[in-house]
């Protein structure tokens, strides 16, 4: 993690919602725009997606000024369903439903000493393959 600056995903719970804050070492809890120590003026989410994509904003706010190279891979997507759907179906399910996760308490933030690595997914070139195509074995 940035030297300045370790975040984590928490639960909490206000009245009878859980709900997902960051919080920094000094155990303070992001508002949007800084930290607080007061937990109640936390930025709340209700789902981990939410909180997971402000945790990337605000890490990659902390490396801005290193420069950035980006890499794709490819992620295979395998359903298996006795009821037809389409992609459209398949996208907006992923979309609602994917999160990407690093251990980075155990493996670090990165490959080197102060990098940082985020992942998002890019559903809009969802395709099917055709099972000539398909490489994946069952």
């Amino acid at each position: 993690m940035h030297p300045n600056c370790q975040i984590t995903i928490r639960t909490a719970t206000f009245g009878k919602h859980k709900r997902y804050v960051l919080m920094d070492q000094q155990e303070r809890y992001w508002t949007g725009d800084g930290w607080t120590l007061d937990l109640c003026q936390a930025l709340r989410h209700a789902d981990i997606l939410g909180a997971h994509t402000e945790y990337q904003r605000v890490v990659e706010e902390l490396y801005q000024d290193k420069p950035v190279r980006t890499f794709e891979a490819v992620i295979r997507v395998r359903v298996f369903a006795d009821q037809p759907f389409d992609v459209v179906a398949l996208r907006a399910y992923l979309e609602r439903a994917s999160r990407f996760s690093q251990d980075t308490e155990r493996m670090g933030d990165g490959p080197v000493d102060g990098s940082l690595v985020l992942q998002i997914a890019d559903y809009s070139v969802l395709k099917e393959v055709k099972p000539a195509e398909d490489t994946t074995t069952r």
